[in-house]
């Protein structure tokens, strides 16, 4: 019997970031025109990701997913004195931005982030999150994202969607976050559309020569 399937090809980048956002863009939309997919998750902290998708894709609905409201957190790499710094998805500009685009919203705890007890960390989320880290921050933030909005009810278990980061975008099945690995009910990672070739923000590693 002959085998079945399909060709689909990965972009690698040689560097993890934002820098790579708009080529992410155009290969979801590359990926994404044509097909059965209709959504486009899109993970962001300040809004950027998810308006350019909206003017890039037109008749494909993008629900953009952030952290809960006001949530602080520290980024070394765009505050030099590594202050904490609040998601631009906290104001209510940025949002009002997102509503006049069509542009459906989702704001809450991230799946793998723990509960914050001092000096205390669930070895279960842990292995997952470095598990998922191998492939770039931006698979972790992929999974993530589906698993927010199939909670919210923007995705509906077992649609197929197109997930992305600034630096990674994937095609999988949305899930529940408490489902996320049952046998029936459980995600699936059917495509990586593009991701970092080599983890130069998680690890620290150096862009390779040959790129």
């Amino acid at each position: 019997m002959k085998a079945r399937g399909r060709k689909c090809s990965i972009f690698y980048f040689e560097s993890e970031g934002r820098e790579n956002l708009g080529k992410v863009l155009s290969l979801v939309k590359a990926r994404v025109m044509g097909s059965t997919i209709h959504k486009v998750i899109v993970f962001t902290r300040d809004g950027e990701g998810p308006l350019r998708a909206a003017e890039m894709l037109q008749g494909v609905q993008i629900v953009a997913v952030t952290f809960p409201y006001k949530q602080r957190f520290r980024d070394s790499e765009r505050v030099d004195n590594g202050e904490s710094i609040v998601p631009g998805t906290s104001s209510p500009e940025v949002v009002r931005k997102l509503v006049e685009r069509g542009i459906r919203l989702v704001r809450g705890t991230m799946p793998f982030q723990p509960v914050v007890i001092p000096y205390a960390k669930d070895p279960k989320i842990e292995g997952i999150k470095h598990a998922l880290c191998l492939f770039g921050t931006g698979m972790s933030l992929c999974i993530q994202s589906i698993l927010m909005a199939t909670d919210a009810g923007e995705v509906e278990p077992g649609e197929e969607v197109a997930a992305m980061s600034a630096d990674t975008a994937i095609v999988a099945t949305g899930a529940l976050s408490h489902w996320l690995f049952h046998p029936e009910e459980g995600m699936e990672v059917r495509e990586i559309v593009c991701k970092p070739r080599v983890l130069t923000v998680s690890k620290n590693r150096k862009p390779s020569q040959d790129g």
